[in-house]
């Protein structure tokens, strides 16, 4: 109903985060740039952990459509104690 109300050419709410709809903060930037910096100058396995509703997921799945996937295998582990 909203996406022909407005004029949307797709819904802009779904079930799963969807990272091209993400406002990125002052904060998320510089959130995203540290998750960055750890894949590419160090390597190391990075963990993005805070309280919810913060973005997240969002967020490590807009790192994972930055990264390149000729350079870099990812993983993105949701819920590791299910």
């Amino acid at each position: 109903m909203c996406q022909r109300f407005y004029g949307f050419k797709e819904m802009p709410f779904n079930i799963t985060p969807t990272p091209k709809f993400l406002y990125l903060s002052p904060s998320h930037v510089d959130a995203l740039q540290h998750l960055k910096y750890g894949i590419q100058e160090r390597g190391e396995l990075n963990r993005a952990h805070r309280r919810g509703g913060l973005r997240k997921t969002t967020l490590c799945r807009r790192l994972l459509n930055e990264l390149d996937p000729e350079r870099f295998e990812t993983a993105l582990i949701l819920n590791p104690r299910a």
